[in-house]
């Protein structure tokens, strides 16, 4: 399975290289961003073909770019494995009502909801550590 999943990823990255390389630096086209939109939901769609859902689950964990993102927003917190299992699978449904957390315009709503979500998974002394050290707090 790794060769495969490491030929995917490489080939998506081939392409959206190329993509990039056609803005000369230039911000991304609406056009470009719906195309970077579409190679990215066929990768998924090609890793899904690849993995099961449990071994897609610990892919996304270790190499998705909202897992990057909250390792660097959860540092202070010190997150145990299960807490960081939990924030992202908190992220990920709150993406899926909201959008990516990359995009800074959908990081209000998605962090207002992974608060709630977080309350229930997390100890009261834990989840003021968690809203004191995150951008998730008020």
């Amino acid at each position: 399975k790794y060769d495969a999943i490491f030929g995917v990823t490489t080939d998506y990255a081939i392409l959206r290289s190329k993509l990039l390389a056609e803005t000369d630096g230039s911000p991304l086209s609406p056009e470009q961003r719906d195309r970077m939109a579409f190679l990215a939901k066929e990768e998924r769609a090609d890793l899904e073909k690849i993995l099961t859902p449990s071994e897609l689950e610990a892919y996304d964990l270790r190499s998705s770019e909202t897992a990057d993102l909250l390792r660097r927003e959860l540092a202070a917190f010190k997150p145990t494995e299960s807490e960081f299992r939990a924030i992202f699978q908190a992220t990920n449904a709150a993406e899926k009502n909201y959008g990516t957390y990359k995009d800074r315009e959908n990081r209000s709503q998605i962090g207002a909801e992974i608060l709630g979500r977080a309350k229930a998974f997390l100890s009261p002394e834990r989840f003021k550590q968690f809203r004191d050290t995150t951008p998730f707090g008020p």
